[in-house]
């Protein structure tokens, strides 16, 4: 989201959260709701929507523990790993095959992952 944005609207980055929360558990208890969604949205057939699904969903997505664990590969919370070393290898990959005209620096890169919306949504969950 825009900065502005979500400075404006904080709540709106926790309700996109829940919302992916509540996708991810209803695709866990009936896959067939996320190959019909995929169907209906994306004009794919149904194998495609449930190879798709099966690649990159469902297990395979990190948790939001991942996401808040400094160490995890997929880290948000990590200044350096995870997203943030991930997005900012990309721009310096784009940059060195020129198609993009610099890397993006890496403190612009840390001052945008902002994990703090998915940290309070999971600690407004019930243990």
């Amino acid at each position: 989201m825009r900065p502005a944005f979500v400075q404006a609207h904080p709540e709106i980055a926790e309700r996109l959260i829940a919302v992916e929360a509540m996708a991810r558990e209803e695709i866990r208890k009936n896959p067939q709701v996320g190959v019909d969604a995929f169907v209906k949205q994306l004009s794919v057939t149904p194998e495609v929507a449930k190879a798709t699904l099966d690649r990159g969903c469902c297990g395979r997505v990190p948790s939001f523990a991942d996401q808040l664990d400094p160490s995890s590969p997929f880290s948000m919370t990590s200044k350096d790993r995870g997203l943030v070393g991930k997005l900012f290898l990309a721009g310096e990959v784009l940059a060195a095959t020129r198609a993009i005209p610099m890397p993006i620096p890496l403190e612009k890169i840390q001052a945008a992952v902002d994990p703090s919306y998915l940290q309070n949504y999971v600690n407004s969950q019930p243990k």
